[in-house]
C-alpha cells in the first residue's frame, strides 16, 4: 500500500473503533425518552396541536396525548430550531430518537475530522490531535452525556468546527454561525468570528431568512413567546443544581451555606419567611456571580481591546479557544456534555510546537469530564470543576499576549 492509502486506512480505523466503543458504552444507557430531546419534541408537538410550545403544561399535554408521560422542562429554544424537528411530521418518535442519537455521535467524530484536516500542513500535529481527541471522545463523559440526555452540544460542536475548517469565511461559515445562534442564543459570540464581506453579508441575509421563514412557518407570535419564556425561566431557575458545573453554581453553593442559613422549621410553617429568605439569597448570589463574571470578563478582554487600539488583534484561533474556555467557566447552567467544546482549545494546543501543554490539558479535561456520580467523580467535585477551565483561560490569555499579529 502507498503511504496515502495507509494513512486513510489508519484514520478510518481510528474512527471506526471510536464510534464502535461509543456505541458499546451507550448500549442500554440511552433512555427511551431522553429528557432534553423530549423537551424539544414536546415543543414541536404543542405547535402541531395549535398550543403554545413555550408553555410547559401545553407541551406535557401534547406529549401525554401521544402516550408519553413526562415531567420534562418546557421548550426554551428559538422558533428557528423547530425546523430541526420537522421530520417528526413523517417519522414516529422512536425512529426520530434513533436518528437524533446517531446524528449526535457522528457529529462529534465529524467535528474531530474537520479539525484534524485543518492541521494537515503539519502532519505530526494532526496525528497527535487525532489520537488525543479520539481518546477524549472515547473515555470521557461529555459525548455519552450528550447522547443520554439527547442534547444539542454535538451539533453545536460541529457548527463551530465547520467555522474553523472554513477559516471563518464564506457562506458555509455563515450558515454554521446561524445554526449556532438558532440552537443556543447564548452562544452568539461564536457567530461574531465570521470574517470577510461575503461571510458577513451571508450572515445578515441568513438571519433575515431564518426569522422570516420561522415566523411564516410557526407563527409570527412565536418570537414574543420565546422572549417571554426566557425572562420567566431566568427568574425561576435555581442555579444550585447537582450537575451544574459552572462558576455560578459554586458561588451559589458557597453563598447559601455561609450567608443565608434558613430556619427549616420556621420555613415549613411560614411561607413568607421562606420566600423572603430565598429572594435575599438569590439577589446576593446573582450580585456576587455577575460582579465576578464581569471582572473576569474585563481581565480577558483587556488585552484584545488594547491590541485593537494599537492596530494589533488576537489571532482568531486562539481567541476562539479563549471564548470557549470563558463559556465553560461562566455559563450559568453548565452541564457535562458542554465539555465536548474542549476539543477546540485542544486542537489549538496541538497546532503549536510545545507538547507538554497538550498533555496537561488532556489530563485536566479528562478530570473535568469524569462521571458526576461514581468513583472518578471524587477527583473533581462538581462545585469546583470550574477551576479547570478557569486556569486554562488565564493560560490562553497570557499566550495570546505573545501570539498577536499585525493587521
Amino acid at each position: 500500500m502507498t503511504k496515502k492509502v495507509q494513512r486513510v486506512f489508519f484514520i478510518s480505523l481510528i474512527f471506526l473503533m471510536g464510534i464502535t466503543v461509543n456505541s458499546l458504552r451507550l448500549q442500554n444507557s440511552v433512555p427511551l425518552y431522553p429528557s432534553d430531546l423530549l423537551s424539544y419534541i414536546g415543543g414541536f408537538y404543542a405547535f402541531e396541536d395549535g398550543r403554545n410550545p413555550y408553555c410547559a403544561d401545553d407541551t406535557r399535554l401534547s406529549l401525554s396525548e401521544r402516550g408519553i408521560d413526562s415531567d420534562s422542562y418546557q421548550y426554551v429554544y428559538s422558533p428557528g430550531f423547530l425546523f430541526a424537528l420537522l421530520p417528526l411530521k413523517v417519522l414516529p418518535y422512536l425512529s426520530y430518537r434513533i436518528l437524533w442519537t446517531v446524528s449526535g455521535i457522528l457529529s462529534c467524530w465529524l467535528s474531530l475530522f474537520l479539525l484534524f484536516l485543518k492541521l494537515q500542513k503539519n502532519k505530526s500535529h494532526g496525528i497527535l490531535f487525532l489520537l488525543l481527541g479520539s481518546l477524549f471522545l472515547i473515555i470521557s463523559e461529555p459525548l455519552l452525556s450528550n447522547a443520554v440526555w439527547g442534547n444539542t452540544s454535538a451539533f453545536l460542536l460541529l457548527a463551530i468546527s465547520v467555522m474553523v475548517w472554513s477559516s471563518f469565511s464564506g457562506f458555509l461559515s455563515s450558515f454554521a454561525a446561524i445554526l449556532i445562534v438558532s440552537i443556543k442564543v447564548g452562544f452568539l459570540p461564536f457567530a461574531l468570528f465570521v470574517k470577510g464581506k461575503k461571510a458577513i453579508l451571508s450572515l445578515l441575509i441568513l438571519s433575515l431568512l431564518l426569522g422570516m421563514l420561522s415566523s411564516i412557518t410557526f407563527g409570527f407570535n412565536q418570537y414574543s413567546r420565546w422572549f417571554n419564556a426566557l425572562g420567566v425561566i431566568g427568574e425561576r431557575w435555581d442555579y444550585n443544581l447537582e450537575n451544574n458545573l459552572s462558576f455560578t453554581n459554586a458561588i451559589t453553593s458557597y453563598s447559601e451555606s455561609n450567608f443565608y442559613k434558613m430556619d427549616e422549621g420556621l420555613a415549613a410553617q411560614d411561607d413568607q419567611y421562606r420566600l423572603r429568605t430565598h429572594a435575599k439569597s438569590k439577589r446576593l448570589i446573582q450580585t456576587i456571580s455577575y460582579t465576578l463574571t464581569i471582572l473576569f470578563g474585563i481581565i480577558v478582554l483587556k488585552e484584545p481591546v488594547r491590541r485593537l487600539i494599537n492596530r494589533r488583534v488576537i489571532p482568531r484561533n486562539i481567541f476562539l479557544s479563549i471564548v470557549v474556555l470563558y463559556l465553560l467557566t461562566f455559563v450559568p447552567f453548565l452541564w457535562i456534555h458542554y465539555g465536548l467544546f474542549f476539543l477546540i482549545p485542544l486542537w489549538f494546543l496541538c497546532s503549536q510546537s510545545s507538547v507538554l501543554p497538550v498533555f496537561l490539558f488532556l489530563v485536566s479535561i479528562l478530570v473535568w469530564g469524569s462521571p458526576l456520580n461514581g468513583i472518578f467523580g471524587t477527583i473533581a467535585p462538581v462545585h469546583f470543576r470550574f477551576i479547570i477551565p478557569l486556569i486554562w483561560l488565564f493560560y490562553f490569555v497570557r499566550k495570546a499576549e505573545s501570539d498577536s499579529e499585525v493587521t
